[in-house]
């Protein structure tokens, strides 16, 4: 689960209180009827695997979080470590940066420049807003490592209370595929900022995700990607919704939340193949392939010197 520390002194809601939950949570519920959870595409475990040794790190470099900005120019850099963030010219993005502002759809980097992504925050309003940042798997699934996500908020010109969460409050982000296409299976994926762990002892649960695809809906308390068939390749609704664990709303305003998945029967990207090939899994995932060098360095031949020949003068 991805989560931060509340930043404020004043007491936490009730619900991000440690001591025992209230009433006894809802439980969760696998989906049923016509979808089912599958699990990842081949090429998926391959590229997991292929990254499992990277442990990305995301520092915020400006805007300073909770800053005034008195500028109508406003650059989000960040500074990112140890995930090799890239674009394949023929099978398309790979391990990238995603960034989102408020509640605006999903913006993919896929450019390093001297270790740092840079991205111009255009059409900002005057007053608050709130940004957050994450390392991504080139299908769009989010990294959960410590370390590889950031979020923040900024002022333009100045406060303005009340249009967004608190500092402590929790917050949904829904993560659809890369490509934003219905296709079979479907990835769906979500990052609960500002969330405590849960599960780690009986009756604790203090929130629930409900996704609701086309109309049917089940719930999950488990902070990762689930893969589903049953869905079809027409475009496709999915509604997020982050709930307490009774199941009730949390602030709906912030976390009820509605992604449009376009028709995907047409292109189906590499990454739902059932196995990738040496090449693709390198270029899929960032890693340059290695020369082969010859461990046996080549003989030095010199030519034997030229022998000299007598050559008698005649008359």
């Amino acid at each position: 689960l991805l989560f931060s520390a509340p930043t404020g002194v004043a007491a936490l809601p009730e619900w991000l209180n440690r001591g025992p939950a209230p009433e006894t949570p809802i439980p969760s519920e696998g989906p049923s009827g016509r979808l089912q959870e599958v699990a990842p595409p081949g090429a998926v475990q391959q590229l997991k695997r292929q990254l499992a040794g990277r442990n990305p790190q995301l520092t915020l470099i400006s805007p300073v979080d909770d800053s005034v900005i008195k500028s109508d120019v406003v650059e989000l850099v960040l500074a990112v470590q140890d995930w090799p963030v890239s674009r394949d010219p023929d099978l398309g993005i790979g391990p990238h940066v995603v960034v989102q502002v408020d509640d605006r759809p999903l913006i993919r980097l896929d450019q390093l420049t001297d270790g740092e992504v840079r991205l111009p925050l255009v059409d900002l309003t005057p007053g608050s807003h709130r940004f957050s940042a994450w390392a991504a798997y080139p299908w769009g699934e989010a990294v959960t490592a410590p370390g590889g996500s950031v979020q923040g908020r900024l002022h333009l010109w100045q406060r303005l209370d009340k249009t967004q969460p608190s500092a402590d409050a929790p917050w949904v982000v829904p993560i659809p595929p890369t490509n934003q296409l219905s296709q079979q299976p479907l990835m769906l994926d979500w990052l609960i900022w500002n969330a405590p762990l849960q599960n780690l002892r009986d009756g604790d649960g203090r929130w629930r995700i409900r996704l609701s695809i086309d109309g049917d809906s089940f719930l999950t308390d488990q902070q990762e990607a689930i893969w589903l068939k049953g869905t079809g390749s027409k475009a496709t609704t999915v509604q997020v919704e982050l709930l307490n664990g009774q199941g009730e709303p949390l602030q709906p305003v912030f976390n009820n939340r509605l992604v449009r998945l376009k028709d995907g029967s047409r292109d189906r990207p590499v990454w739902l193949k059932a196995r990738l090939n040496e090449d693709e899994l390198e270029r899929l995932s960032g890693t340059p392939r290695q020369e082969l060098i010859d461990p046996k360095p080549p003989m030095d031949v010199s030519p034997e010197p030229e022998q000299e020949i007598d050559v008698e003068k005649t008359e």
